[in-house]
């Protein structure tokens, strides 16, 4: 019995070591198979854990801090992808058949410190990036470097790096790239009011019909938006509704259709044509809640609800208004929801949003806002009282004139 149980022991041992073995050596590569398989980029993270827990090589942990990192960034969780990202980086064996890692390790680090707003360290990692890939390869390298110098307003740099990912997507006639950088350095030229040669370098992409991938149309959607956008600058409102139109018949994200239907709600603002501004806004609007709700895409509805009043379209008027008051606290948009109201026939609930108002504006904290917001419910309070008893007043000499007309038929009749 003893000699039974010592050879089930012993088999168990056997078993577990064996299993500790394969397991040592196929944690990189299990956590690699989940998370391009199935895309369980957790079972991914804690495979290449175990495999840095179970290991003391600095072969592997480089390449287990890479995994961890990508799986990170696939999750959205940025801070902790460049943390590991850097860890791969620190643990990577020199030589240079480690050259394309340490790029991929750089650039991705850049790429994530861009994202955060920090522009010279995302420069920095760029650049030193650039050591470790041939120029040939350089295409988004250049371009990133240039998005980075744009946002740090240095146009003279963002305009060098722009160019250079253009020579070199010319030379590899990767025509995406062309497009993507074809329109940077046209926004460059518009930030300098060179709308000319912004517009010339936007043509080239919408010139190009050979090309009808879906993503080219993409980047051809944000050239022919971009037209648009000069002529809409120049104050040469036809022609941009002419690109702009064009730019909203592409197959195109609701975030960037917004954004054009917005600028033709402008320009038909702008030329007087008040129904079709309002179209265009109530199409922007009805876009919204597909988009980030940040304010400058909540002027839309400010926007609305001034040309819907404008029309005498008193109650869209006053819903445009009211989502944006809803969203910003803004008061500016508090008279003109009110006043929809007012100019309406539904008093009773002019006077219910005149309450609503106040008491939202009392959950404000700030003193200032209280007293703006308060005061803005009672001149509002005011003039709907003076707007009823006017109505009042006229209502009564109506009927007095009524009865007036009403007395001199009776004498007639009885004469």
């Amino acid at each position: 019995m003893k000699r039974l149980l010592l050879l089930y022991i012993t088999s168990i041992m056997l078993f577990a070591c064996e299993q500790e073995t394969v397991t040592i050596g196929n944690y990189n590569q299990k956590a690699l198979e989940v998370g391009r398989s199935t895309q369980n980029y957790d079972s991914a993270i804690y495979y290449a854990t175990q495999n840095l827990k179970l290991t003391q090589s600095a072969a592997d942990h480089y390449f287990s801090y890479y995994i961890i990192a990508s799986s990170h960034e696939k999750q959205q969780a940025y801070q902790k992808a460049a943390v590991n990202y850097v860890n791969s980086l620190q643990n990577l064996p020199e030589g240079s058949q480690h050259d394309e890692l340490r790029y991929q390790l750089l650039y991705n680090i850049g790429l994530i410190c861009k994202r955060y707003a920090n522009y010279d360290l995302a420069i920095n990692y760029y650049k030193q990036a650039s050591n470790y890939v041939s120029d040939k390869n350089k295409i988004w390298l250049y371009y990133n470097l240039g998005n980075a110098y744009k946002e740090k307003e240095n146009i003279e740099e963002a305009a060098y790096m722009y160019s250079e990912s253009l020579r070199l997507s010319l030379l590899a006639e990767k025509e995406i790239e062309q497009a993507k950088a074809y329109n940077q350095i046209g926004l460059l030229y518009s930030s300098l009011e060179d709308y000319d040669k912004a517009r010339s370098q936007y043509l080239t992409i919408i010139n190009n019909d050979r090309n009808t991938s879906e993503l080219y149309q993409k980047y051809k959607g944000y050239a022919l938006h971009n037209m648009g956008s000069s002529y809409l600058y120049e104050k040469n409102y036809n022609k941009a509704v002419e690109y702009f139109l064009k730019a909203s018949k592409l197959n195109r994200p609701d975030k960037e259709q917004f954004v054009t239907y917005f600028d033709l709600g402008k320009c038909y603002e702008a030329k007087g044509e008040l129904s079709l501004a309002v179209d265009y806004y109530r199409k922007a609007c009805e876009l919204f809640p597909a988009t980030e709700p940040n304010r400058e895409f909540l002027k839309v509805h400010h926007r609305l609800g001034e040309v819907a009043f404008q029309l005498k379209r008193y109650e869209e008027s006053h819903l445009a208004a009211g989502r944006y008051f809803a969203e910003t606290d803004d008061f500016l948009a508090v008279k003109e929801q009110q006043l929809a109201l007012f100019s309406s026939t539904n008093m009773q609930s002019a006077v219910d949003n005149v309450i609503l108002t106040y008491r939202k504006v009392r959950q404000i904290k700030e003193y200032k806002y209280q007293l703006i917001g308060g005061g803005i419910a009672l001149v509002l309070l005011l003039v709907f009282l003076i707007r009823f008893t006017i109505r009042n007043i006229r209502l009564k000499q109506r009927n007095h004139k009524l009865e007036t007309v009403q007395q001199q038929v009776m004498d007639v009749l009885m004469e």
